[in-house]
């Protein structure tokens, strides 16, 4: 069940951009249009698999503000994995904060994550 909405009343809301933002924009501008106790953000082509959805919500309900999904395998060349594997090192060792490997940001946020966000503008 979600915080604050009766089992029977769950509501989904799906945000469509009219123009093309580009891949990263688009996202991130759907992800500040959503007004739910939480969102779940996820590209249209389905490469993150829809089917994680109940178990971030089982998360969320624990009390977790932010649920990632981490990739663990991968069907890229091996040296797409290689690429990948030292630009999160190279990040890793520049930033004051540690980035989450393997993770394309689908999971589950808390409103006051979405909210927070907003802030920031």
């Amino acid at each position: 069940m979600l915080k604050g909405i009766a089992s029977t009343d769950k509501r989904v809301k799906i945000i469509v951009n009219n123009r093309n933002f580009g891949h990263i924009r688009s996202g991130y501008h759907a992800f500040l249009q959503a007004r739910g106790d939480a969102v779940v953000p996820m590209a249209s082509d389905l490469q993150d698999p829809p089917e994680m959805i109940p178990q971030f919500v089982r998360k969320w309900e624990e009390g977790y503000k932010i649920v990632l999904a981490q990739k663990t395998n991968s069907d890229e060349s091996p040296f797409f994995y290689l690429v990948r594997k030292i630009y999160y090192n190279t990040i890793n060792r520049l930033s004051e904060i540690e980035l989450v490997k393997n993770a394309t940001g689908f999971g589950i946020y808390d409103r006051r994550v979405v909210e927070d966000i907003r802030q920031i503008n």
